[in-house]
């Protein structure tokens, strides 16, 4: 175990606003940074099946995840599939909203806390979602831990993609 704590100082610059700290680390802290947090402008969704991404750590190596948003149009995000199965998007846990309830990929690439603190809290909920099933939703919600449920990005699922 690695106490946080004790290591993370937070630099007088990120005292202020909202900054993202990284940490990284094997069997020690390696190094620890802090960046200013812009959240993207997103209006689009491309879907990228990845068979063969590992992503279930928040790894500093994210050349999987790199490859697919090669050449990607501005303002566009991509939403994973293995095995043509919703998954993730390249930085945020997705949730599908079908006109009832809010529904996550029951097997995403990274489990992610915002997505399991919304789960016990029952404002989502596990489900398969298959590609083939997206025009069964009328919104999708990009969140992770820096942008949270109430300021998650929503787009329009009839128009996202």
């Amino acid at each position: 175990m690695i106490d946080l704590q004790s290591i993370i100082k937070i630099p007088d610059f990120a005292q202020k606003g909202v900054f993202k700290c990284r940490v990284v680390y094997g069997a020690t802290v390696e190094s620890v940074t802090f960046s200013a947090y812009r959240k993207k402008i997103i209006n689009k969704l491309v879907l990228k099946e990845a068979p063969g991404l590992d992503y279930d750590h928040k790894y500093a190596d994210r050349s999987g995840i790199e490859i697919l948003q090669k050449n990607l149009p501005r303002r566009t995000e991509i939403l994973i599939t293995k095995n043509h199965l919703i998954t993730d998007a390249s930085y945020a846990n997705v949730a599908f909203f079908d006109g009832e309830k809010w529904l996550t990929p029951a097997q995403p690439l990274l489990h992610g806390t915002c997505r399991a603190h919304l789960i016990a809290e029952g404002k989502i909920a596990r489900a398969e979602i298959h590609k083939n099933d997206l025009h069964l939703f009328k919104k999708i919600r990009l969140f992770n831990a820096m942008t949270d449920w109430k300021n998650a990005w929503e787009l329009d699922a009839f128009s996202a993609f």
